[in-house]
């Protein structure tokens, strides 16, 4: 489960990489455009600063957000892992009585 889990964050990790970098090529490009302003009408640069960043910024926090779930998922599985092996354990540690006192017989 928690495989599954890292490789969709994985996955969308690489998505919201990829989105943040076309942000940043179109940030580039406008500011390339050097647009002066003209009375009455907004900015191409406003537009998208007022339109993109907020997605950006979602996109970023949802990252954040799966490499945290991603975190404690891993965490959960350790600790799942440790109850086993020391459930394995106690059980060995139970055969090997048993074998001792059958040998002792």
């Amino acid at each position: 489960m928690a495989e599954a889990a890292a490789h969709r964050a994985g996955a969308a990790g690489y998505r919201f990489a990829a989105s943040a970098a076309y942000h940043d090529i179109v940030r580039e490009r406008i500011v390339a455009l050097r647009e002066s302003r003209l009375a009455g009408l907004q900015m191409f640069a406003e537009f998208m600063k007022r339109r993109l960043t907020p997605a950006m910024a979602t996109c970023q926090a949802v990252s954040e957000r799966l490499e945290i779930l991603n975190r404690r998922l891993v965490r959960a599985g350790d600790l799942l892992r440790t109850r086993v092996d020391i459930a394995l354990e106690e059980n060995n540690q139970d055969l090997l009585a048993s074998v001792d006192r059958r040998a002792r017989l």
